[in-house]
């Protein structure tokens, strides 16, 4: 018995998570369009409305009807999304802060924020008992 997450396209899983998580919070998925697989190990868009059941105040089962689109629906779709988006979902990179901050900058920043050397040592101390 799985999730179903195993069907969703890996490219798709962050932005049916993201409407999954809203789903939990306010009770409704909103459409979501995703790649689900099918038979013949074929990828399917669909277009997808869930919502939650309560049973005695508290989230008991899920409700989704699920449409099938075709390919070109699907593609528009993800250009849409894309656009929205300051990362992308099959690669994982993304572009959180508009800076041009190197990450050496960034952990000297931080190194000179921590304050006295003595917390410092302290630190790798701890660090050499674990890689003894």
């Amino acid at each position: 018995r799985g999730s179903g997450y195993q069907f969703i396209h890996a490219a798709d899983m962050l932005y049916c998570a993201e409407n999954h998580i809203r789903m939990m919070k306010t009770g409704e998925s909103g459409m979501t369009v995703f790649r689900l697989l099918a038979k013949g190990n074929r990828w399917m868009w669909v277009q997808a409305n869930a919502r939650l059941v309560y049973k005695n105040g508290r989230p008991d089962y899920i409700i989704a009807t699920q449409r099938p689109l075709v390919d070109d629906e699907g593609a528009e779709t993800l250009r849409k999304r894309k656009l929205k988006l300051p990362f992308n979902f099959a690669t994982g990179e993304a572009v959180l802060y508009e800076a041009s901050y190197s990450l050496i900058d960034v952990i000297d920043s931080m190194m000179m924020k921590e304050g006295s050397s003595a917390g410092k040592e302290g630190t790798f101390k701890k660090q050499e008992a674990v890689d003894s």
